[in-house]
């Protein structure tokens, strides 16, 4: 079973999947997950569409899932 907090290095990981993310997908991400702005928001503020924000937040998550994954297999593309 995994720990409940985050290792050093898993924290190092998931910053690193964050910084390596294409915009407006790190964007979108940041703004939902620190800023906690809803879909409305992030889309006017950055000129998409909402579902536009959905997938792009939904692509960040399936990133940072890889990234957290202990042996490193990428999990399917929501493509």
């Amino acid at each position: 079973m995994k720990a409940a907090w985050p290792s050093p290095v898993e924290i190092a990981r998931l910053r690193a999947a964050i910084v390596a993310m294409p915009e407006p997908r790190r964007s979108v991400y940041l703004l939902c997950a620190r800023e906690r702005l809803d879909y409305n928001a992030v889309a006017g503020r950055l000129g998409l569409t909402v579902r536009e924000v959905e997938r792009h937040l939904a692509e960040a998550l399936v990133d940072l899932m890889a990234a957290a994954d202990e042996d490193g297999e990428p999990t399917p593309s929501l493509q």
